[in-house]
């Protein structure tokens, strides 16, 4: 079910600071004709963290200018998350196996 809160009517907003934003990341947010998933998987492979693609995600930044809206928080976690995680599973299916086994033992102050 959708997470409901009180709904304010917002008559002005007044920013605390000036935000420093990235020319590669103002890029793909200014593109309003790039799907979601390809946008976080940019910004992933531009090495944002994934926190940033959260906020971002959550703040309705990413995506096709028609479907562009607030995400709940817990919503867009679990959707950039797992928008990653495919894009990860993928590279790590092509990695070679392991064939041996590496164990390493340190103690210090008998502990």
């Amino acid at each position: 079910t959708q997470p409901m809160g009180a709904r304010v009517q917002i008559s002005s907003v007044d920013l605390a600071s000036t935000p420093k934003i990235s020319f590669k990341t103002d890029r793909i947010v200014s593109d309003t004709d790039m799907f979601s998933t390809d946008a976080i998987s940019k910004l992933y492979k531009q090495e944002h963290s994934v926190t940033q693609i959260t906020r971002l995600f959550s703040a309705g930044l990413l995506g096709l200018n028609k479907n562009r809206k607030f995400v709940p928080t817990r919503w867009s976690i679990t959707a950039v998350d797992d928008i990653v995680g495919n894009r990860l599973r993928g590279q790590i299916r092509d990695f070679p196996s392991v064939s041996n086994y590496l164990v390493f033992h340190k103690s210090y102050l008998d502990n």
